[in-house]
């Protein structure tokens, strides 16, 4: 804005004081035009100083910075993702969590159940800090929404708790949830090998077989082909696992062209040179 002010002044300081002097004639038409030229250069130049002034991104900014400020006045909403804890028997929310979220995210707010088990919640954006912990206290797990790496997509865990994974599968999600990526990714899990249909269509599945996990990667549900995902590593331990999905996951980030799909980047890279930079 100061700069603005600038400009306005050297544009209007020439007419104020060079028209009046010109019209008496004591100023010749050379040094007339000259003045006015000079004039226009300095707007320019002083204009040219913004190019070295760097806009800071909202994140970048104190706790009070004018761009949340700003929204919040506009009224701008936001969208997080609710889900339940994995547990056993699938995604199970209780009447009382139900109830928690129609209270604290108001009547009028938009509920969309995702196909990747995720509630997309659209709130006041100057609600955001007291709706999440609200929800979170319910037993809520909340995660932003669109391009990052969504919450674990588990079984059911019919084997059982401990012979299923199930903690190790919280240790993943607690290590990739809300990853921000090219494009969204989706990362299944399957406590035993009956149960690996459903991961083996997500960008990365995984599979328990026994005391050890397999990873696959590159699949694809959408479309009238639809495309099961690659295995890229077998006998992965329990304490590995975490560490390899996020070094997957982060070549991603580091390779992908624009926003290029996970499955459409695995064909191009090929298993190979993923395998030899992440395993």
């Amino acid at each position: 804005m100061s700069n603005i002010k600038q400009n306005l002044f050297l544009a209007l300081g020439y007419k104020t004081l060079g028209i009046p002097i010109a019209a008496t004639g004591l100023l010749a038409p050379w040094v007339a035009g000259a003045a006015m030229a000079l004039s226009l250069v300095s707007v320019v130049l002083n204009a040219l100083r913004l190019r070295k002034l760097k806009c800071a991104k909202p994140s970048e900014h104190p706790k009070n910075d004018v761009f949340v400020e700003r929204s919040m006045l506009m009224g701008e909403t936001i969208k997080i993702a609710v889900t339940p804890v994995i547990q056993g028997g699938g995604s199970l929310f209780t009447p009382e969590q139900f109830a928690t979220i129609g209270k604290v995210v108001g009547t009028d707010a938009k509920i969309e159940m995702t196909s990747f088990k995720q509630l997309y919640v659209e709130i006041p954006l100057e609600r955001r800090e007291e709706i999440v912990a609200s929800l979170q206290q319910s037993g809520l797990e909340v995660y932003p929404a669109g391009f990052v790496t969504k919450s674990l997509i588990a079984c059911n865990f019919c084997k059982g708790a401990e012979e299923a994974g199930l903690e190790t599968a919280r240790i993943v999600n607690k290590a990739i949830a809300g990853i921000e990526t090219p494009t969204p990714i989706k990362v299944g899990y399957a406590g035993c090998a009956l149960g690996t249909s459903e991961p083996l269509l997500k960008d990365i599945g995984i599979v328990k077989m026994r005391n050890t996990f397999d990873v696959y990667i590159g699949g694809e549900a959408k479309g009238l082909k639809a495309v099961p995902a690659k295995l890229l590593v077998s006998g992965v331990s329990e304490e590995e696992l975490p560490q390899v999905i996020t070094k997957i996951i982060s070549f991603y980030k580091e390779n992908a062209k624009g926003k290029e799909k996970f499955n459409r980047f695995v064909d191009r890279i090929t298993l190979e040179k993923i395998s030899a930079n992440c395993l």
